[in-house]
């Protein structure tokens, strides 16, 4: 079976209204995923008053979801070759809304560490296949819109997160939030019981053409014979990237094979070094530049800069993306990134004068990182889409997303450790994030199978309905 099919015949036709609709509903998924995610962060200073604990002591308890999204996201991916796109994210909807809805009657750190790291199994098991869902149900000239929507779903959770938590904790508590939100992913998992879709070219993988031809009719409203989305798969003998039918029915396998090799190491790379340098300003910032002399208020408004241009990045690399491909989009992200960075420490020592032409050119390096991460993360999760075929894709996001947690981890471990040793000088934190933009860089050289730009498919004579590699791609077979 070939799943090059499907794509054949989503591309024929124009995006329907249901396609929209179910794209709605998969990035509410990843939306409540944001929300529950960074819920505790926002619940934590009134968990800190009533349960008489500091600030050190609470750490396990913040990064527990982390922690157990570096675990999950591996585990869904695979699992989302095995059982099916559909089944996982249900799945990971029922744990993270469920263990939401727990976290309220959680009395001390040990049983919310618990509860919130099994959430994180979770949170990670939904993003690979959530992702790799959205972008199976739509035409391939449609995945990098897809994919920049889907980008911006967890940073706009938890901005709604934040008007959550300060609508409901006054008036109901802590607890009030959890029973909330962990109430609404469960509505949110009953709808999708009933309108989620499994992904026809999984399905056709799997040598599923009837189940195949029944979800695209969900897809499109239009009836769907079996027999006209069935085809010999490509022999390995002619594309040794293509599957045997043993290697298709087993994932991981089939993702550590040689023709995956510089995929695989340039991915893992390029994923580790974006979430290092994201995570870092995510959970850093404010507190580099309030040690550095800024005000609290100023420190929350450079935050609130670099998450509103991280999300307009994540929307605008769509469009670069088209029109540059995927590599140069990953370049021209590491490489702003690495020059913004390189200024920071000067301009945050002129800021901190109250000097206000620094301050002004501060906030401007710090919404070029932002736009700079947002490019990243498009770019990685729409080529890890493109790139790895079919009968491995969920489990090849999977692994890739899960070095993007590494990342998050080691900073958020490390961070505290390099702005202590720094005291109020910032450069050794910063110049990390430069070395980390660096191999950014050179992990998308490293990758040998890229989304190429529409010049080059027009200089093909191809539509931007059919993509073209700057190397072989494997056969979604």
């Amino acid at each position: 079976m070939s799943a090059e099919t499907v794509s054949t015949f989503l591309n024929e036709r124009p995006v329907r209204r249901r396609q929209v609709a179910l794209l709605l509903l998969v990035l509410s998924v990843m939306v409540l995923d944001g929300l529950d995610l960074q819920l505790l962060a926002f619940a934590a200073p009134a968990i800190l008053v009533e349960w008489s604990v500091d600030k050190a002591s609470f750490g396990p308890a913040l990064a527990a979801a982390v922690v157990g999204m570096a675990v999950g996201t591996g585990i869904g991916g695979w699992l989302g070759d095995r059982w099916g796109r559909r089944r996982v994210t249900l799945g990971s909807m029922l744990l993270f809304g469920a263990m939401t809805l727990a976290a309220s009657i959680a009395w001390n750190i040990p049983s919310m560490t618990l509860l919130r790291f099994i959430s994180g199994l979770g949170f990670g098991a939904a993003t690979p296949n959530v992702f790799t869902l959205a972008n199976e149900i739509f035409p391939t000239r449609s995945r990098s819109r897809v994919t920049a929507l889907m980008a911006i779903g967890t940073p706009l959770g938890g901005m709604v997160g934040g008007g959550v938590a300060l609508a409901i904790i006054h008036r109901f508590g802590w607890e009030g939030c959890f029973i909330l939100c962990g109430t609404v992913t469960l509505l949110l998992f009953i709808v999708a019981v009933r309108w989620l879709p499994e992904s026809p070219a999984y399905l056709l993988s799997r040598g599923q053409a009837d189940k195949a031809a029944r979800a695209l009719t969900r897809i499109t409203g239009e009836t769907v014979d079996p027999a006209s989305i069935t085809s010999s798969r490509l022999s390995t003998a002619t594309d040794p990237a293509a599957p045997s039918s043993d290697a298709a029915q087993r994932p991981l396998a089939a993702i550590f094979t040689r023709a995956n090799l510089r995929l695989n190491l340039g991915s893992w790379m390029a994923y580790f070094c974006y979430a290092f340098v994201s995570y870092a300003f995510i959970s850093w910032l404010p507190a580099l530049l309030r040690s550095a002399g800024f005000t609290l208020e100023n420190s929350i408004r450079a935050g609130v800069v670099y998450n509103l241009l991280a999300i307009l990045g994540a929307l605008l690399a769509a469009w670069v993306l088209d029109r540059l491909g995927s590599r140069a989009t990953l370049l021209i992200a590491a490489i702003s990134a690495a020059a913004a960075l390189l200024v920071m420490p000067l301009l945050i020592k002129g800021g901190a004068s109250g000097d206000t032409v620094y301050w002004l050119a501060m906030l401007t390096a710090i919404g070029v990182i932002g736009v700079s991460a947002g490019f990243a993360v498009t770019a990685c999760y729409a080529l890890s889409v493109y790139a790895y075929p079919v009968h491995c894709r969920a489990v090849g996001m999977g692994l890739s997303a899960a070095s993007a947690r590494a990342g998050g981890i080691m900073v958020i471990v490390n961070g505290g450790i390099m702005l202590t040793i720094g005291k109020q000088d910032p450069s050794l934190f910063l110049m990390t994030l430069v070395v980390a933009s660096a191999f950014l860089a050179f992990g998308t050289l490293l990758i040998d199978r890229h989304i190429a730009p529409m010049r080059r498919r027009r200089s093909a004579g191809l539509t931007m309905d059919t993509p073209v590699p700057l190397s072989p791609r494997p056969s979604d077979g």
